[in-house]
């Protein structure tokens, strides 16, 4: 009787944990319909992010000194939806095939829009820097040769001027052709020029030749661009989803018809069978408690594989999360970084123009040279000197020589901000801890404004109340670090309210074991909404090229590292307070 007992007692709690899981599995398709409602979601999203990108391409192409942002602006959006879509729950193997297919053309088509679109971007820079100079270099050109009476070749140039503009305006292969012929066969008849000519010349055929070989490639992108319209697809992928998920609730609502049929008649044989158990049981009252020691065991050993179970899925979560915030951290360092690398390649071209110049400069300074040493005929040496001398008057009329050295500072300048992104980004992903000891706040107050008094307008009044401040055991380079990111924060703050006389004040006092310093401005003030983001990293209300977002993310990373907290309070007009907390270690010895 006792075997029985234990026997029905079992086959009732496998036929509960059956019934349950397959109560698990009916209901599924709900999850399949969630899913689909977030696909249908993204996807027309992605329709409208594409109509509006498609807009600012065409925008950008007919504002010639527009720049990329606008552009730029859409990818990471465009990304996250187009992963989001392809790592989505809809890939198991009972979804259709023609919803695999139809999502996977619309997302081959939106990744074949970026490839088009950076096609654009990379022949856009290169036919805008031609368009500006070759007015200039035609100039130049035709005035040369007007100088030394050689009206035919000034008159073929003009001409080759104006059929070039008329190209651009209305590009055609056959144009074409004949415009890069006659081009070629003047660039072999260059050297049959007077020396004083064969420079602008050659600066002239070089932009002229650029803009005829690259407008057709410029259009063809362009219209690349205009043509991948991803409108159609995705409101055929939509109609099927659409289809399936009608289809989908019908089997579900089937199948939970069925399921609470089974539940029904399985907890009738529950209640019987556990009725007959507990008699039985009953008559085996000493075995009992030995019985049920074993039976928590064995439940406690499923809870825990269950836990191992939900932590693995965690992990997964977490790992999935990860990898979408590394994809848009790539996504706004390239922003950042491309940019300023676009301005250097146009200037780099520039430059290199420039330094043909200055090489056959160079070349008739070494021939100059070589006539002195070895002829003594003044009419030769004369002769060679007026050449010389024009060689060096052409270089010196050349407009684009004047804007050489502001081409190199916006070169600088480019350099200047990769190497600020590189050394935020270094700084925010650093594990390595610079060196500790115990030191002073006040030293590192008066070391952070005097590295951050560049930043400070010369009006703001700095105001520092520091005294009677316990040492700190930590890392001084760090939070000299911290404190000079909040004070140049603090300075751009003043310098945006606009007011004429601001002020900052820095302020540390130990209260409670814990050494607070606040570093207070007088700016506009943050909103409540930027507040929440404020220490997201790359989140930044700058401008482009101005900030990276990874000021205060750092300064949240050194505090907690250092066992304190950050804390900002905000009025918006009025100013801003970012106060942090280092907790107070006493030296050995020390009272």
């Amino acid at each position: 009787m006792k075997k029985i007992a234990g026997v029905l007692l079992l086959l009732a709690v496998i036929a509960f944990g059956a019934m349950l899981g397959l109560n698990l599995e009916k209901l599924r398709p709900q999850q399949e319909q969630d899913a689909y409602a977030e696909n249908i979601e993204d996807i027309r999203n992605l329709q409208a992010l594409d109509a509006s990108w498609s807009l600012a391409t065409l925008q950008t192409y007919t504002t010639p000194n527009s720049d990329f942002d606008q552009v730029a602006s859409f990818l990471p959006q465009v990304r996250e939806l187009r992963n989001r879509l392809a790592t989505g729950d809809l890939s198991a193997d009972e979804v259709p095939d023609a919803i695999k297919n139809k999502l996977n053309r619309f997302l081959l088509l939106i990744e074949s829009k970026e490839e088009s679109i950076e096609q654009f971007k990379s022949n856009f820079a290169v036919v805008r820097n031609s368009i500006k100079y070759l007015p200039l270099a035609s100039q130049t050109l035709t005035a040369r040769l007007r100088q030394l009476g050689d009206q035919e070749q000034a008159q073929r140039i003009t001409a080759i001027f104006d059929r070039t503009n008329a190209f651009l305006q209305n590009p055609d292969e056959g144009t074409q052709m004949r415009l890069l012929m006659e081009l070629s066969k003047m660039n072999e008849d260059l050297m049959s020029f007077p020396e004083e000519i064969v420079n602008p010349l050659g600066n002239f055929i070089s932009h002229a030749r650029v803009l005829v070989e690259r407008k057709i490639q410029l259009n063809s992108s362009i219209n690349d661009v205009a043509a991948q319209n991803a409108r159609k697809v995705g409101d055929e992928l939509i109609s099927l989803y659409k289809s399936y998920h009608e289809k989908a609730r019908e089997q579900a609502l089937a199948r939970h018809l069925e399921t609470y049929q089974l539940v029904l008649i399985w907890a009738t044989l529950l209640v019987i069978a556990g009725l007959i158990s507990a008699f039985l049981l009953w008559l085996a009252a000493r075995q009992f408690d030995a019985k049920l020691e074993k039976r928590v065991a064995e439940r406690t050993e499923e809870i825990e594989q269950a836990a191992a179970k939900a932590s693995d899925s965690l992990v997964g979560k977490n790992l999935d999360s990860s990898l979408a915030g590394m994809g848009n951290m790539a996504a706004t360092v390239a922003h950042e970084i491309n940019t300023p690398l676009g301005y250097l390649d146009s200037n780099l071209q520039v430059l290199h123009s420039g330094m043909e110049k200055m090489q056959l400069l160079m070349n008739e300074f070494v021939t100059l040279k070589k006539d002195l040493r070895e002829t003594e005929d003044a009419g030769q040496i004369n002769a060679r000197l007026e050449n010389f001398g024009a060689l060096v008057q052409n270089i010196k009329d050349e407009a684009m020589l004047d804007e050489l050295p502001e081409i190199i500072d916006d070169m600088q300048e480019g350099v200047q901000q990769i190497q600020h992104v590189t050394n935020d980004l270094r700084d925010f992903t650093r594990k390595d801890r610079s060196p500790q000891d115990w030191f002073d706040i006040e030293q590192c107050v008066t070391s952070a404004l005097k590295m951050a008094q560049k930043e400070i307008p010369p009006e703001t009044k700095i105001i520092t109340s520091l005294k009677n401040l316990p040492k700190v055991y930590g890392s001084p380079a760090e939070i000299n670090q911290v404190l000079m990111n909040l004070i140049t924060n603090a300075a751009h703050a003043v310098e945006a309210a606009g007011r004429d006389k601001g002020s900052i004040t820095i302020k540390a006092v130990e209260q409670k074991g814990h050494i607070l310093v606040s570093v207070m401005d007088t700016g506009q003030g943050i909103d409540e909404k930027t507040r929440s983001k404020i220490f997201e990293p790359f989140f930044t209300t700058k401008d482009v090229g101005k900030g990276t977002g990874l000021g205060l993310a750092i300064v949240r990373r050194i505090i907690t590292a250092h066992g304190g907290k950050v804390f900002i309070k905000s009025i918006v007009g009025k100013g801003t307070n970012f106060i942090f907390t280092l907790p107070v270690k006493r030296q050995p010895g020390e009272e």
